[in-house]
């Protein structure tokens, strides 16, 4: 009975020591690897800015400040602004203010390539919102923004939370 357990322990061992070696090599190719030690959030949207060719020096600040409720409302009423959704994508699909891009700080630098803002005039002003006032997302995603050109980027502080229990419109993704 011993001789058993102590092959179902090699067969075990073998198995971890694999799947480890595998999911050691799959994550070396990624371009959007995870790390094999913490980094704080900021130190990881750092890396995520340098990886589309943006160097360091942000500020930790947005520049032009938060927006309240009415304003966003009706400015995404009048589709006058680009609004940016910084939740993770399962929030995003599950509900997020009409017409938002989801653009999340984890994976922010593939979120933006995809989405195709990079390319585009840069003037327009731009909203960015997570899922409450204490959501340190949206301003990360709002300073990375102006990092990367854009000039008149707000923050909706309050976040999805209010925007829900104003009984403001809600749109869903597949």
């Amino acid at each position: 009975m011993h001789e058993g357990l102590r092959e179902d322990g090699l067969r075990l061992a073998v198995m971890v020591v694999g799947s480890v070696a595998i999911g050691a090599i799959i994550n070396a190719v990624r371009t959007d690897s995870v790390p094999w030690r913490y980094e704080p959030k900021a130190q990881r949207m750092s890396r995520e800015l340098a990886r589309i060719g943006v160097e360091e020096g942000g500020t930790g600040e947005v520049a032009t400040g938060t927006i309240e409720l009415g304003e966003f409302a009706g400015m995404v009423r009048e589709r006058s602004v680009l609004v940016i959704d910084a939740r993770a994508p399962l929030f995003y699909r599950m509900g997020h203010v009409p017409g938002a891009i989801n653009l999340p700080r984890e994976g922010f630098a593939s979120y933006l390539e995809r989405s195709g803002l990079l390319g585009e005039g840069k003037s327009g002003v731009v909203v960015v919102y997570c899922q409450s006032e204490t959501c340190e997302d949206s301003r990360m995603v709002a300073e990375s923004l102006r990092r990367v050109g854009f000039g008149s980027v707000r923050v909706f502080g309050e976040g999805w939370r209010r925007w829900v229990e104003s009984g403001e419109p809600v749109e869903k993704s597949s």
